[in-house]
């Protein structure tokens, strides 16, 4: 099926029958690679109703969305989906990458310690960073990388609170978004409490890209 959604894609692209999408392509390029679309990603399982595939842009960090009606996988629309990037980090300047990972139960944390020379060899770290980010594709909704960072740090609540009072423990939040896009973020209170039962701040970077549409 998904190769029948992105043929579908690659017939919009270049015989757009969507308003939406003549002006979006006015505005910027599509990313090729080997003569196709460059697929970010596919998304069959978050929407009930639809799936949509996100298309990468040149030279633009936001994606091209096309959105299918799962009945019958008839496009139905595009629009412009943000670039999330959502993690948990702590930095400390006393403890080492080991001391703060064995903190806690979560796997598949990437980092560094201070003293520990930085990839150009040239100089070292002054602090250590521990990060944890559970779904790296950009392409994700914010909701559902929230939602999923929230849900393993909630697994080991005694771990994250843990280096929470001994770290100086966020959630980094990078958000880049179409200029004509204005999706912003929302916080709803079960995050809020969340964040709060875990003893966590939130620091949010949001850039804004792109041509504005005619």
């Amino acid at each position: 099926m998904n190769e029948q959604l992105i043929q579908k894609v690659i017939t919009e692209i270049e015989i757009p029958k969507f308003d939406t999408t003549k002006q979006y392509l006015n505005a910027f390029s599509i990313d090729f690679e080997n003569g196709k679309p460059k697929i970010q990603l596919i998304e069959n399982d978050v929407y009930n109703e639809i799936d949509v595939v996100y298309v990468c842009i040149k030279k633009e960090p936001f994606f091209l969305a096309f959105s299918f009606s799962k009945d019958n996988s008839e496009l139905i629309g595009t629009y412009t989906e943000n670039s999330n990037q959502i993690y948990f980090t702590a930095t400390s300047d006393s403890m080492t990458f080991k001391e703060l990972a064995e903190m806690t139960k979560l796997t598949n944390l990437k980092g560094w310690s201070f003293d520990q020379l930085r990839p150009n060899g040239n100089s070292k770290y002054g602090f250590t960073r521990i990060t944890y980010e559970p779904i790296e594709n950009r392409a994700f909704d914010f909701g559902t990388k929230m939602n999923r960072l929230l849900t393993d740090l909630k697994s080991d609540a005694e771990g994250i609170i843990r280096i929470a009072s001994l770290a100086n423990a966020i959630i980094s939040i990078h958000h880049q978004m179409y200029i004509s896009g204005n999706k912003g973020i929302f916080l709803n209170n079960q995050t809020i409490k969340t964040l709060n039962d875990l003893n966590l701040e939130v620091d949010i970077d949001q850039f804004v890209y792109g041509t504005e549409i005619e």
